[in-house]
């Protein structure tokens, strides 16, 4: 039995069951595409429900434990800890794509285990679209990899749409505003290493996140030292596990308002989504 979102429109909308029996009972045109389906799905396990089948926080901790060991073997290298180096440079980068993919998977899983709070999205007018033929590729069983797909559809890359997506689901916004403000000055900083090498154009905010020296532009750069790249990590931990500690009770309670009721594994799911180990 595949679970399929049936097409009422609304607030009102929810999810039924459909039983897909054969390629007979898809469009003529999509028959091809259904061959090599094969619907016997794996038995169900908590981690299907987690991209990667680990949940986001600890995905995220591991990353970031290697980066801050990477940075510090940098840096005991030549004593370089507070001098500019482009591996500090590159950390820093890889750091900030960790969190984006935390943010994003984190709000996935909260909706792999609950479906049903995608309710939530169409009461506020957020559109959604999905091949119900792209599903058929996952790895098990559609629903516990539904919000994963969902949340391709969504920004995750600025404070202002990442609060924006977790108030829509949740009703929560985990970013606060001084937290967004050095938020903001970071992927700023982040974009003036990819996109321009680190050094200053006009358009750079001043201040950054990145404290440096002189700021001449089209001159000097962002200077990324150890104890800098370090600071970036740890206040992305603070950050992450913030989230958490928000979106995982949030996620409970709207599950019980709404009297859905998970499968034993599904449980034990939400009891990962603030795992920090």
């Amino acid at each position: 039995m595949v679970h399929a979102h049936q097409g009422s429109a609304g607030p009102q909308a929810s999810w039924q069951p459909v039983k897909v029996l054969s390629p007979m009972n898809l469009p003529s045109a999509s028959v091809a595409a259904t061959r090599a389906i094969d619907l016997r799905y794996p038995r169900e396990s908590w981690a299907d429900y987690f991209v990667g089948w680990v949940p986001a926080g600890m995905i995220l901790k591991m990353n970031l434990d290697n980066l801050a060991e990477l940075i510090k073997s940098r840096a005991r290298v030549d004593d370089r800890s507070n001098a500019s180096d482009t591996a500090f440079e590159l950390r820093l980068i890889g750091a900030v794509a960790f969190l984006e993919c935390f943010f994003r998977d984190q709000w996935a899983s909260i909706v792999n285990i609950c479906p049903r709070l995608l309710n939530r999205l169409e009461e506020r007018a957020r559109q959604i679209r999905i091949s119900p033929l792209a599903l058929f590729e996952l790895n098990t069983h559609p629903l516990r990899q539904l919000g994963s797909a969902v949340s391709e559809q969504f920004d995750f890359g600025t404070p202002r749409a990442i609060n924006s997506a977790y108030k829509d689901l949740l009703g929560i916004t985990p970013i606060g505003k001084r937290e967004s403000t050095r938020l903001d000055r970071l992927l700023h900083d982040r974009n003036l290493l990819v996109h321009y090498g680190g050094v200053f154009r006009f358009q750079h905010k001043n201040p950054g996140f990145i404290t440096s020296g002189s700021r001449r532009r089209y001159a000097d750069s962002v200077i990324v030292t150890a104890p800098t790249a370090l600071n970036v990590c740890t206040f992305m931990a603070d950050l992450a596990q913030k989230t958490m500690k928000a979106s995982a009770p949030a996620a409970r309670h709207l599950t019980e308002r709404m009297r859905v009721r998970l499968s034993r594994e599904g449980r034990k799911a939400f009891d990962f989504l603030d795992a920090w180990v």
